[in-house]
């Protein structure tokens, strides 16, 4: 099965066993693909298995969404103490719970709007536990968000996602979901893969804020958005190695802060948290996956 033309992620005697992992490996590479060839051919492949592979390098390019400010200094620890991973966050802030899926128009739609009284109580219960902050991004917010406030009887009003929003901010809930969902299972996968081959690994992150804000406070808050991927892939780890080995992980971080603001969207008012383009900059990005054998 190889999940590149550089990368084989394995060899198997049965194609069953192969068209198996293959499902696996095109959450991450769509273009992966099963090779059949005899022993005389195994010259042309890169076994993950094998001694005398020393070095991978994989481009990974996955993006982590993170809600505006967030993880501030304050949330960055559970009441335990303990580091929050990203997890945390995605389920707390990035899950678009409201978040209607459907070609039906989401305000007039009677289920929608009864979660969406069920999600208003449940923020005005959990603002009354100190332990948990009750902001989230809400699906509903980016739709109705614009220059004079939060919904269209706001006056003057002009959409933070222009005349294309429901789109705009339809894609991006999609992309936020199914980068999540890569990263915990394909990513995740192919890190603890590469793991129990015997692979010492190096990951490399970027960490970015949107254009408001003070820059100097930007990149402190990137290096927090960092520390929740790591900490969630070390928990990852432990879970799934019996004795997790932590010095054989490591990073290449990059806390960017708001250098790649393009001036593309507003860096005050509303606009500067429900424009999906500033959406877009709060993020980690994973980069690179380098596995080196010693």
């Amino acid at each position: 099965v190889s999940g590149t033309k550089r990368l084989n992620i394995g060899l198997f005697e049965t194609k069953a066993e192969a068209e198996k992992i293959l499902e696996q490996v095109k959450l991450i590479s769509p273009s992966g693909f099963i090779k059949t060839f005899i022993p005389e051919d195994l010259g042309d492949v890169v076994d993950l298995r094998n001694p005398g592979n020393r070095e991978e390098t994989i481009s990974v390019n996955i993006n982590l969404y993170f809600d505006y400010d967030q993880p501030s200094v304050e949330n960055t620890r559970e009441p335990s103490g303990e580091l929050r991973d990203y997890t945390s966050f995605f389920e707390g802030y990035l899950t678009g719970v409201d978040f209607d899926q459907t070609v039906r128009p989401y305000r007039d739609d009677s289920e929608y709007q009864a979660q969406r009284n069920q999600l208003r109580l449940a923020d005005a219960a959990l603002a009354n536990d100190p332990n948990i902050d009750p902001q989230r991004i809400r699906y509903r917010d980016y739709l109705e968000a614009g220059s004079g406030g939060i919904g269209k009887g706001s006056a003057p009003f002009s959409s933070c996602n222009g005349d294309t929003t429901e789109l705009a901010v339809s894609n991006f809930f999609k992309e936020l979901r199914s980068n999540y969902s890569q990263f915990t299972t394909s990513f995740t996968n192919q890190v603890l893969l590469l793991y129990e081959a015997g692979y010492d690994i190096k990951i490399t992150l970027e960490g970015t804020a949107s254009g408001s804000g003070v820059p100097a406070n930007n990149i402190s808050l990137s290096s927090r958005r960092i520390a929740t991927i790591t900490e969630y892939l070390r928990n990852y780890m432990e879970k799934e190695v019996g004795e997790f080995d932590a010095e054989r992980i490591s990073y290449v971080v990059q806390p960017l802060g708001s250098e790649g603001y393009k001036g593309n969207y507003p860096r005050t008012g509303l606009c500067r948290i429900y424009d999906v383009r500033a959406a877009r900059d709060r993020k980690v990005r994973i980069v690179r996956l380098d596995a080196i054998r010693k």
